[in-house]
């Protein structure tokens, strides 16, 4: 026999509908965007910014530079310079560095010492939030900052759209994507990078497998969109054994760039998400940024 007591009535079960409709959309990674951004933008793994680690490149002109974002924030970065020692010395090259959630300059030093030795020069930027740069990260802000980054290359530093190779690591290559879609650079490398937030958040946070599309923000680094439109030289990078995005979404960014001018893929199979050390795994992608370069 059902207790008419435990029944509810017409208002009561509105408010509940209606409390669960307000969670539902709070947590959405549209609205909710503070209950993902530890995840989204925190390395528990960084290592703390040590200038000393900067100043092992002894061999290479180096400075530190400040860039002004319209909020009036000044961006930490630094400007790496190739010389006439390196192999390959390719003077009028630029690496532009969107870092991933390294969080920092001392993180990347590994990829930046096979930049320079290679020949290529590299400015590398912390976005707001991140390592000696002020604010607080958000998709927004780490894109603009991106932009930045790139106009102060052709601005301040002088080179050539068309000599500029974006380089995007991790969640740098939504930034990267993001980039290609209002400025023209000669190149495109993306390593170790997600399609969009909407899959590798499926993937990753099982919250996320209940949100359709329109609940995700209006720029949710959809690199796999961006490339599609791409005509320019494009290589991707990514790791067989990678731990943090999985491998699928190098393929399916590759496979999506079908207006590519000439394009690459790169599989490493002995590298991490992380690092690459192995010298066959260095070689194979010295070889490949170098062939990217000559497409330009």
């Amino acid at each position: 026999m059902i207790n008419i007591n435990h029944v509810m009535d017409a208002p009561q079960v509105g408010g509940l509908v209606l409390l669960v409709l307000v969670v539902y959309i709070g947590a959405s990674p549209r609205f909710g965007q503070e209950l993902y951004r530890r995840r989204l933008f925190t390395d528990k793994e960084a290592r703390p910014s040590q200038p000393d680690l900067v100043e092992q490149f002894a061999w290479s002109k180096k400075r530190r530079v400040e860039i002004s974002t319209d909020g009036g924030v000044k961006l930490n970065a630094w400007f790496f310079q190739s010389n006439e020692f390196s192999a390959g010395w390719r003077k009028d090259h630029l690496i532009l560095y969107c870092i991933g959630r390294c969080s920092k300059v001392s993180n990347c030093l590994e990829e930046i010492k096979i930049f320079l030795e290679s020949g290529y020069s590299v400015l590398i930027t912390e976005y707001r939030g991140f390592g000696e740069t002020p604010g607080n990260p958000s998709i927004e802000t780490i894109c603009e900052d991106g932009l930045v980054a790139f106009d102060y290359a052709v601005e301040e530093l002088k080179y050539s759209c068309e000599n500029i190779v974006v380089f995007g690591e991790s969640l740098g290559g939504g930034v990267a994507g993001y980039i290609i879609r209002y400025r023209k650079p000669g190149a495109l490398l993306l390593k170790n990078t997600f399609t969009s937030l909407k899959e590798i958040g499926s993937e990753t946070v099982p919250l996320c497998r209940i949100y359709p599309r329109a609940m995700y923000p209006d720029n949710h680094l959809n690199t796999r969109e961006a490339i599609r439109q791409w005509d320019g030289p494009l290589l991707v990078v990514h790791a067989v054994n990678d731990e943090t995005i999985a491998f699928h979404h190098g393929v399916r960014l590759f496979e999506t760039a079908l207006q590519a001018k000439w394009r690459r893929f790169l599989d490493l199979p002995r590298s991490s998400h992380r690092f690459m050390l192995d010298p066959v795994d260095i070689s194979a992608f010295v070889r490949e940024l170098n062939h990217l370069t000559q497409a330009i």
